[in-house]
């Protein structure tokens, strides 16, 4: 009652204005305080990423200075196919392990999270080991209809080499997800593309070739490997699941027999995830190298190199937001769940507007600048793709809330959407027009992908039972302070 009349003798312009002010300022920003965590651990993961793709960008830059458009596409459309091959294996192991580390961490199965750790690092070196073999074994159709010339067949080989060097790193990473370990994840992203530096410029002062490219590129992948590896272990034991039975333990699968069929249709669905990007990713590149030339498609893929580092700086929203929003499913709180995802999407958008910029609005000027006036070309191709993908990457805060429900269903739907549209406009404009018309099909795939999967983010954030209304009690099943 005091109150009310302090209120109202103050009038206008009284004291009491201003901690209503102060309140009405604290309300608003209680939600990003409340994942303070989660912004905390999307910039440890940021600043690596700054530092990894500034590497790469220059190792990039390095690279068209002493390979010309056609070398170049040979190289790039060489570890395009290497992708290609490993994703049609590929079932997202990392996915799966942190899903279900996330489960049965909440009841304290600690037998079935290692064997879920064993299951992801089988599924991950299947994936790579058949995906070398894939290449060796087309590597001859490869060389004649994709590089148009079957000299180049013993550099996919080279190109397989590569993959194997990775066996094992994404399952490595997943386990530092689940330890929540962003400080060392971030300074693995930061300190590998300057591992592969040296061996680039040594490749450039010594041997410029395609062939000494592609070695100096398995030979910094391997030493990537061994140092997420060395994390990875220690990751292991400081949440108490490497024991002394050692490695044995983590292949116990017989303890997931309760649950086998669940995870055997979430493996299923992130492969069929994976297939269907591969063929967003990887396939107008290889597209463009069949119907056209590799300079051609070199132009495409070197815009498409730039959209995957650009990309790498929305993949740490990503990694933390996922195991968060796990939990989040797991304890039904939907307001938490709504939180995430909308700090998510900022983020991304915040992100990706520099370089939308940079190599969007100026990239006549920048593509010349940093790879070479030879390279002027791309640069209409690159603003297109990278306006494209920026719509994209902003929604792509859809997909770690969307696989956190186990509404894979929905994502394949609108991958499925996205490249009818996307492939309808390769086959109709890539002949007459060349590599512009696959960054303008690009555009198509994120446009009509991003609308299908709306009514699925809605659906998953309203079946999930009601969180704590207090501002930031929804983030306390999750223990972001952890």
């Amino acid at each position: 009652m005091t109150e009310g009349k302090g209120r109202e003798g103050a009038g206008p312009r009284g004291p009491m204005q201003v901690p209503v002010l102060a309140r009405r300022l604290r309300r608003l920003a209680d939600p990003l305080v409340g994942e303070r965590r989660l912004l905390f651990d999307v910039g440890k993961l940021q600043a690596a990423h700054l530092a990894s793709a500034f590497c790469a960008v220059v190792q990039i830059a390095i690279i068209t200075r002493f390979l010309a458009p056609t070398e170049f596409g040979v190289f790039t459309l060489i570890m395009t196919s290497v992708v290609f091959a490993r994703q049609v294996f590929e079932s997202r192991s990392s996915a799966l392990l942190i899903r279900y580390h996330a489960r049965f961490d909440s009841a304290a199965q600690r037998t079935q999270q290692r064997a879920v750790v064993g299951l992801g690092l089988l599924l991950d070196a299947a994936a790579t080991l058949l995906g070398a073999a894939l290449v060796v074994v087309l590597s001859g159709w490869a060389a004649e209809r994709l590089l148009h010339s079957p000299a180049y067949q013993s550099l996919l080989h080279l190109g397989a080499l590569t993959l194997i060097a990775a066996l094992g790193s994404a399952t490595a990473t997943a386990i530092l997800v689940t330890d929540r370990d962003f400080a060392t994840i971030a300074m693995v992203e930061a300190v590998s593309p300057w591992l592969t530096l040296p061996f680039v410029l040594a490749v450039a002062l010594v041997s410029p070739s395609v062939h000494s490219l592609l070695l100096a590129v398995a030979a910094g992948t391997a030493l990537r490997t061994v140092i997420c590896w060395s994390f990875a272990l220690r990751g292991l034991r400081r949440q108490r699941l490497w024991i002394q039975g050692g490695v044995g333990a983590f292949f116990r699968l017989g303890a997931l027999r309760q649950d086998a069929r669940e995870i055997a249709w979430f493996a299923l669905g992130t492969n069929l995830l994976a297939t269907l990007k591969l063929m967003e990713g990887s396939l107008p590149g290889l597209y463009l190298g069949v119907v056209l030339s590799p300079a051609d498609a070199g132009f495409y893929l070197l815009a498409q190199r730039i959209i995957e580092k650009v990309g790498s700086f929305v993949t740490p929203t990503q990694q933390v937001a996922y195991p968060h929003l796990a939990r989040l499913v797991v304890a039904g709180d939907r307001e938490g769940m709504r939180r995430i995802y909308v700090h998510s999407l900022v983020l991304n958008f915040v992100v990706v507007l520099p370089f939308l910029v940079v190599f969007g609005v100026f990239s006549r000027w920048s593509v010349s600048f940093l790879f070479g006036a030879q390279y002027g070309p791309a640069g209409a191709v690159m603003a297109i793709a990278l306006s494209a993908f920026a719509i994209g990457a902003t929604f792509r805060a859809h997909t770690p809330l969307l696989m956190a429900a186990g509404r894979i269903g929905a994502l394949n739907l609108a991958y499925v959407a996205g490249l009818i549209a996307e492939w309808l406009l390769l086959v109709w404009l890539v002949p007459g027009h060349g590599s512009v018309a696959a960054a303008w099909a690009l555009m198509g795939f994120h446009l009509v992908s991003v609308a299908v999967t709306f009514p699925a983010v809605l659906g998953a954030m309203m079946s999930a039972a009601p969180g704590p209304k207090r501002p930031g009690a929804a983030i306390a099943p999750v223990d972001l302070d952890v």
